[in-house]
């Protein structure tokens, strides 16, 4: 087995990963670290963008999941006890976006009555009362994701974070096709969270963005995308590309002046 995989920038060892060491100084184990914080900011936006299709924004969920995979990115943050403190936020993060939709006003309860109970095992909804519902709903996901650990992952010290990066890291996917798609939609938004994350300092954000950001990073996860609708969501990921250097073009002209 590996020590390590990444082969996300064009100096990657021999064109194709680096399994020791990576070539840009990285060690396994913050690559290994990394790969975990990627999986479970996916997990965080499985329950955020439930949030934000109800019309509630969550704040700090936002710049949480800019800064987060932003830091991924080649060269911008080797610090492997930082990145440890980021998976712990994240866990915190999804656990507080469930604590949001629990409230009452933020759900209908025909939604309530009509779906399953997703994150830790499902519970069917109309066995319960409307009243026992309301004390115990978790918030509402995409059944195919229900129990999985991308949904109910928990963080402490006696995690052990390598086994985890193994089972969940690029190499998950076996189909080297369906791999390179997910893996270059994965890219796209690495980027498109830098300049979000840049221009959310000025104070300019887009939901429509946050809305797109979220759903690329599940579609990564869901296992019946096929080829041809991932290489869809390829193209989409470029396009949203432009629209967020466009929101940091207006950030930064807003901020500092038009460049003469």
């Amino acid at each position: 087995m590996n020590n390590m995989f990444c082969f996300q920038c064009q100096e990657t060892s021999r064109n194709q990963g680096c399994t020791v060491i990576g070539t840009c100084g990285k060690n396994d184990e913050v690559s290994n670290l990394q790969d975990v914080l990627i999986f479970v900011v996916k997990g965080v936006a499985l329950y955020s963008n439930k949030l934000r299709q109800n019309n509630k924004i969550y704040e700090n969920v936002n710049e949480y999941l800019y800064r987060a995979l932003f830091s991924t990115i080649t060269n911008a943050n080797f610090d492997g006890e930082e990145i440890k403190e980021y998976i712990g936020e994240d866990v915190f993060k999804r656990d507080d976006a469930i604590e949001i939709f629990k409230k009452p006003e933020n759900h209908s309860d025909n939604e309530i009555f009509d779906a399953l109970v997703c994150l830790l095992g499902s519970r069917v909804a109309d066995s319960l009362s409307v009243k026992k519902q309301k004390e115990d709903i978790k918030i509402l996901i995409d059944s195919k994701f229900e129990g999985s650990r991308l949904a109910t992952f928990e963080f402490d010290e006696s995690c052990d974070l390598v086994d985890l990066a193994h089972e969940i890291g690029v190499l998950r996917t076996e189909n080297e096709d369906i791999r390179s798609l997910r893996e270059i939609i994965l890219y796209g938004l690495k980027g498109l969270s830098a300049y979000g994350f840049h221009a959310l300092n000025l104070k300019f954000e887009s939901n429509e963005i946050f809305d797109f950001f979220e759903k690329a990073l599940i579609a990564t996860e869901d296992n019946d995308l096929s080829a041809e609708k991932l290489t869809n969501l390829v193209f989409e990921t470029g396009k949203f590309g432009v629209d967020v250097m466009a929101l940091l073009d207006r950030a930064n002209n807003s901020a500092f002046g038009t460049p003469e």
